[in-house]
């Protein structure tokens, strides 16, 4: 089986921790749909998908935004210098 490196790619990210739905909000300035109440979704290109506490919206390559469970945002990314 061939093995691949992911790209060093910088991306734009927040992190929803429950209390920070305005910045949120700001971050996708109306390209990602959140719905913010007993459950939070964000719209994405794959459908409606769950938004957990501590998960990152990350701003894809293509402008796209999707959540990412924190334990692989820190396994995957670091802050850029």
């Amino acid at each position: 089986m061939t093995k691949y490196i992911k790209k060093p790619i910088a991306v734009e990210a927040v992190q929803w921790v429950g209390s920070n739905a305005e910045e949120v909000q700001a971050f996708i300035h109306g390209h990602g749909f959140c719905e913010f109440g007993a459950s939070n979704f964000i719209k994405s290109n794959c459908g409606k998908i769950e938004l957990m506490i501590t998960d990152w919206i990350i701003k894809g390559v293509e402008g796209e935004f999707y959540p990412c469970p924190v334990s692989v945002f820190e396994a995957s990314y670091m802050e850029a210098a």
